[in-house]
């Protein structure tokens, strides 16, 4: 029965890629630092854009990948899922409230961001933890995801060039359901 269920799209491929160049992007852009906080020049804000366009893809390409590696049922599978499913909440939920925060100046939306990040972080972290246990799945999956996490927790240190490119790995690597 499970053998008759259509393959998923490979539509997470082309998120991922863009993904990861709107991240080397971000981090090249962040080399000239930009004012995040109170844009003014174009710099500014394709900064501001550029970051919450990558988070808003980095969670389209998080739920492709999801989807296109389901794991078995089990523990790990269960950790797989809550963790993609919280780092893919997060990332939409700061992505746009860090648009409307920065670039139209609503600054009310500050903890969001804080918040969401640290959400991000832990729903990576459990994803990319939970992916080594799972049986099929390879490893560089759960090693590239721990790579974002790491990537977005080094932010200050542009840590973006690190996301940019486990999401360009993530994408052109094959995994065991290619």
């Amino acid at each position: 029965m499970l053998n008759n269920i259509a393959r998923p799209t490979l539509w997470h491929k082309p998120v991922l890629i863009v993904a990861g160049l709107v991240w080397l992007a971000r981090a090249v852009i962040a080399l000239y630092a930009p004012d995040y906080w109170s844009p003014r020049t174009p710099l500014d804000y394709a900064a501001v854009v550029g970051t919450s366009l990558a988070l808003a893809l980095l969670a389209v390409g998080l739920w492709g990948l999801y989807q296109h590696y389901p794991a078995p049922p089990g523990r790990a599978q269960t950790a797989w899922r809550i963790g993609v499913a919280v780092a893919c909440a997060s990332a939409l939920t700061v992505g746009v409230s860090n648009f409307i925060e920065d670039a139209l100046g609503v600054k009310a939306l500050g903890m969001v961001w804080v918040i969401g990040i640290l959400a991000l972080l832990a729903g990576l972290l459990i994803a990319g933890v939970s992916a080594f246990w799972v049986k099929g799945f390879r490893w560089w999956v759960g090693g590239l995801l721990l790579a974002c996490a790491i990537g977005l927790l080094f932010t200050e240190w542009n840590g973006q060039f690190g996301v940019g490119l486990a999401l360009l790995a993530l994408a052109v690597l094959k995994g065991t359901r290619s």
